[in-house]
């Protein structure tokens, strides 16, 4: 009888151990997929900041309205506030300088169509704002052609 007594001693401690150990389970046991879930979750949101990253520099090299676009896409979904602002204050830099260049383009034309000094001076102060080397170049020589033409008629 002793041995039996101490048999169903061990059979309670044992299912108390089991029943012990699944309930420990079942509630830390849920947290691996949880935390997988915030690693993949964060893999996103580096993800879309290194894309973003990436667009933003390459706006900022080639200045082009597409690329302006495809950044601004990029930048808005990023999560992280301190970066998106960061991306966000270059892309408006370059959005600065591309409507630079539109107005000098604007100037510049108009100086070609109606050649007048206000117009060759308009056409100059615009094409002073200008930073981008390559831009400014290109239409600096298109206004020294219609200084030279009005050079030509004697009203420079």
């Amino acid at each position: 009888m002793k041995n039996n007594k101490s048999e169903v001693i061990y059979l309670i401690l044992s299912i108390i151990t089991i029943a012990l150990a699944g309930g420990i389970y079942l509630v830390f046991g849920n947290n691996s997929s949880t935390n997988q879930a915030n690693f993949t979750s964060q893999d996103t949101k580096m993800a879309a900041e290194k894309k973003a990253e990436k667009l933003v520099s390459r706006l900022e090299d080639k200045q082009t309205q597409e690329d302006l676009e495809a950044a601004q896409k990029a930048v808005d979904k990023v999560e992280e506030e301190k970066t998106k602002a960061s991306l966000q204050k270059r892309i408006e830099a370059v959005e600065t300088e591309l409507s630079a260049q539109e107005g000098a383009e604007k100037a510049v034309a108009a100086a070609e169509a109606n050649q007048t000094l206000e117009n060759l001076h308009a056409a100059q102060d615009a094409v002073n704002i200008v930073s981008n080397p390559e831009r400014k170049a290109a239409l600096q020589k298109r206004i020294e052609a219609v200084s030279a033409a009005l050079a030509a008629i004697g009203l420079n």
